[in-house]
């Protein structure tokens, strides 16, 4: 006779896969928790349940979510911190229940969908790519001993593919990539919802200049980069929040490395405690990058040193840990050499070189992009004004009646959408083609467009870029003629990075617009082009 074991079931696909591989070793009971906000997740697990054959319940869980998560997570937003809701509602919530109901039926063991492992009771990364450990951090030996996470040895992908096979209806289910308790990622209205608001005030630099106006405090989160509305010599980053003042402090984010971490609580799996010094790897929140550090005993809380500054709060690669205004006056000048030739050999791809681009020998249909190809000559000749480590693309868009202006656009992937660093382009008068070139160089990727005698050049430096990696990086270019419609981007050039691992990518098109790929990876940039009407 099975064991039996409880699964949280939750509607989605990796849940749904676990309860499968499960059902070989143990008899298995699905328990949905119930958080009140409606939508489909109770559905489909039912249906899951149903196509599975196994039994399933329902669980509250509203009071007390609220209790352990909701009521701490909206007081550390009022007190500026950033809160990582679903590491306290796993050991305090989500694996209670489970328990629960394992208790009232006689299961020994309670599992989820999860990506990790357990090992003797310690609890083990999952696979690169989806690795969830880092949310299951905090709960205890005594629950880890009587978890199972049959996930642990699969990529997402490969459990999207056991989900087709097995005939599970929701296969191709998108995953849910904000928190369950404020499912549109709005945390400032959830916050106002409760009855929790800050006036509007000013951002300020570090001197205290006045940089333009905020929409409350509670807005905003130490390292965010977006949705600030400022505009300057640099992107800006939020540096601090000054309650007393009513001020949000901005920077280029040079400032917000930190060598030293300090915890409270630590929750011991490995050890049973901590005597003196050790070296470490460390992950800081869900980056998926491992830092050495050595971690001390400090009170009845704990102090990591960072080996190097990392920035804790922005997923960011910073050569030397050094921000720019750490940049010394010759580095300076040889940075502005260094872009005014990639600005050089960007133009010299649309005007000084021959690239063709009737090597097929078709005529480029109406609002069609067609890669370009340059001689070996052409090459040298760029790669000896841009640099030796820099790569080029060569396009020719035609435009059709209708259009009125070719945008091109570097894209950073953040937060589970495409985020404008910067985009130019020229307006179209008539019908006909133009050229676009990309050059891309360590962390910068320049980009000119050109219209007849007109032309349009940009280079910003995008944080986390780095070229010169061997490992963790894969990128992608347009090779073959694509079809564009008005008002869509199509993407000339996909580039993603899974630091200290070897990452794949999939040709563009498809690459660009597979957002459940590109959510696996640290980070992806992008240029793409549309065409307006």
């Amino acid at each position: 006779m099975k064991e039996k074991i409880v699964l949280g079931l939750s509607g989605g696909v990796d849940s749904a896969v676990a309860a499968r591989l499960l059902q070989e070793r143990y008899e298995v009971t699905g328990l949905y928790l119930d958080i009140g906000l409606g939508g489909t997740g109770a559905a489909d697990a039912a249906a899951v349940a149903e196509r599975l054959g196994i039994p399933f319940e329902t669980a509250d869980i509203r009071a007390e979510l609220e209790r352990e998560v909701c009521a701490p997570f909206a007081a550390d937003y009022r007190a500026g911190r950033t809160p990582l809701p679903c590491a306290r509602c796993n050991p305090a919530v989500k694996f209670p229940a489970l328990f629960a109901l394992a208790g009232r039926i006689g299961a020994r063991y309670v599992s989820t969908g999860h990506y990790a492992r357990v090992e003797n009771g310690v609890l083990k990364k999952g696979m690169p790519a989806n690795d969830q450990s880092y949310m299951l951090a905090r709960l205890t030996r005594e629950q880890l001993q009587k978890v199972i996470f049959p996930l642990g040895d699969y990529e997402k992908n490969q459990v999207r593919a056991l989900a087709r096979g097995f005939g599970i209806p929701v296969a191709d289910k998108p995953d849910s990539m904000e928190i369950c308790f404020i499912p549109d990622g709005d945390y400032a209205a959830w916050l106002e919802r409760r009855g929790f608001s800050t006036p509007e005030g000013n951002f300020v630099d570090k001197e205290g200049k006045v940089l333009g106006r905020h929409r409350g405090i509670h807005c905003y989160t130490l390292g965010q980069g977006r949705g600030l509305g400022v505009s300057g010599p640099h992107r800006y980053y939020v540096t601090a929040l000054r309650p007393d003042t009513n001020e949000v402090v901005l920077s280029d984010g040079s400032d917000l490395g930190r060598d030293e971490v300090r915890g409270t609580e630590p929750n011991w799996l490995a050890v049973d405690s901590l005597t003196g010094p050790m070296e470490v790897t460390v992950r800081l929140r869900h980056s998926k990058t491992q830092l050495a550090a050595t971690l001390e005993p400090e009170g009845d809380g704990v102090l990591l040193r960072m080996h190097t500054p990392a920035g804790g709060v922005l997923r960011r690669r910073r050569r030397g840990g050094l921000g720019l205004d750490c940049m010394r006056e010759k580095e300076r000048t040889m940075d502005m050499k260094k872009l005014l030739g990639l600005a050089l050999a960007c133009a010299l791809l649309l005007t000084g070189c021959g690239a063709r681009g009737g090597d097929k020998g078709e005529e480029l249909g109406d609002n069609t992009i067609r890669p370009l190809e340059l001689t070996e000559e052409e090459e040298a000749l760029l790669k000896l004004v841009g640099g030796s480590d820099a790569e080029y693309g060569l396009f020719e868009c035609a435009a059709g009646e209708g259009v009125s202006d070719c945008t091109v656009e570097v894209l950073s992937w953040e937060d589970g959408a495409w985020q404008t660093v910067a985009e130019g382009g020229v307006s179209i008068s008539a019908a006909g083609t133009r050229r676009l070139g990309v050059v891309l160089s360590g962390d910068k990727i320049t980009v000119n467009v050109q219209d007849g005698g007109t032309q349009y050049s940009y280079a910003p430096r995008l944080d986390g870029m780095d070229r010169g990696l061997e490992t963790g990086r894969a990128s992608v270019w347009l090779e073959e003629d694509q079809a564009m419609t008005i008002g869509e981007r199509t993407p000339l050039y996909l580039e993603i990075y899974d630091d200290g691992e070897g990452v794949g990518i999939p040709p563009l098109p498809g690459g660009f617009s597979d957002l459940a790929n590109l959510n696996q990876y640290d980070r992806a940039y992008a240029v793409a082009v549309t065409l307006k009407g």
